[in-house]
């Protein structure tokens, strides 16, 4: 027989484990953090669902603001948080049925959001394969907007470009994660000049950097924007882009870049591995240096770099790495995408987007 002591002890023992339970059960919803900035889908996100007569998405509570709205940039202040449960929606118990801030989105009818599937975020591909660049005629290559333009550069734009970026299936942006973070709680926008509207913009809902990013040495500057919908092309052959992950970057490839009438520009580049301070290339790094002719160079950051494909014979350029920073004198530092590639895949896998919609063979 226990004695009265050892009851009561077990009973608060008891007690104090059901009050840690109740706790993590009932706690408020949690947002992102500064160590885990990764918002990856599961069940319905990412969905189009309805609510009244307003087109929305089903989204995480902290990717909306409190009025119902998108929050536009994928990011917002902690204080925006909602402490209430999402309602039972079109997107289920897990997820919020958020509209956009403007009017212009036409009513339509209801419709159950369906579970994403593999080609959820990449339906405006189809079964096609992806896109490769011929004579430098990037359709898939995508502007970045935010407000007030590159700020950093001081150079303030009416329409906001910032920065440059490559379209992979039809809503997912690669761009560097540098792009990402600088936007802070500002709305991102994206517009694809060489889709069906190039003019239109389309507002970033998430944001997915390199776990491994670091803002001091810009290493692993690499970073995933979801755009609210679709991108639209002009013809069936026009897909997102392709990806080159087994062949690293070098030899003579072109960096992507905006004039200053903002339309896309190509910069011929010889690139040799390693930092650009360096004399001689130094192998198995994460960066590689290209060098232009005098005068030259035109690269934005995030913007992707253009390699010869030789896996198969069919030509064309595929995107082998992202500018890492905008070109000094003639040269300019880039990402290899090759050095990333378990990354880049597992992130699109869990975004719906399979090999077939980014591999070019």
């Amino acid at each position: 027989m226990k004695a009265a002591g050892d009851a009561t002890w077990s009973a608060m023992a008891v007690l104090t484990m059901l009050a840690a339970v109740l706790t993590v059960a009932h706690g408020v919803p949690q947002g992102p953090t500064d160590g885990d900035p990764n918002l990856n889908p599961t069940d319905n996100l990412y969905a189009t669902c309805t609510t009244g007569d307003k087109r929305g998405m089903c989204l995480r509570d902290y990717q909306c603001f409190p009025n119902g709205t998108i929050a536009e940039g994928g990011d917002i202040a902690q204080g925006e948080i909602r402490d209430s449960s999402a309602p039972i929606t079109d997107c289920g118990e897990d997820f919020w049925c958020c509209t956009y801030a403007s009017d212009a989105n036409p009513p339509v009818s209801p419709t159950r959001a369906s579970t994403p599937s593999p080609t959820s975020i990449s339906s405006a591909a189809g079964n096609a394969a992806c896109s490769r660049v011929f004579d430098e005629d990037c359709t898939w290559c995508v502007g970045l907007y935010r407000p007030g333009g590159d700020v950093q550069r001081e150079q303030r734009t009416a329409s906001g470009l910032y920065c440059g970026g490559a379209l992979l299936g039809s809503r997912v942006v690669l761009t560097a994660a540098t792009c990402a973070r600088a936007a802070g709680q500002e709305a991102v926008r994206a517009r694809v000049p060489g889709s069906a509207a190039p003019d239109k913009e389309y507002a970033v809902v998430d944001r997915i950097l390199h776990p491994k990013y670091s803002t001091g040495t810009h290493a692993n500057d690499f970073a995933l924007m979801v755009l609210n919908e679709d991108v639209q092309w002009l013809t069936d052959g026009n897909n997102g882009g392709c990806v080159e992950l087994r062949k690293p970057m070098e030899g003579d490839c072109i960096a992507i870049g905006f004039s200053a009438l903002e339309q896309l520009v190509a910069s011929q580049l010889s690139v040799r591995d390693g930092s650009c301070r360096r004399k001689r290339a130094r192998g198995g790094g994460e960066v590689a240096c290209g060098r232009a002719q005098p005068g030259q160079c035109q690269a934005a950051t995030g913007a992707p770099v253009l390699c010869p494909v030789t896996v198969d014979g069919q030509g064309g350029m595929a995107l082998a790495g992202v500018v890492r920073q905008h070109c000094i004198g003639d040269s300019v530092l880039m990402g290899k995408v090759q050095a990333h590639a378990d990354w880049l895949s597992n992130e699109l896998h869990k975004l719906g987007l399979e090999p077939i919609f980014y591999n070019p063979s």
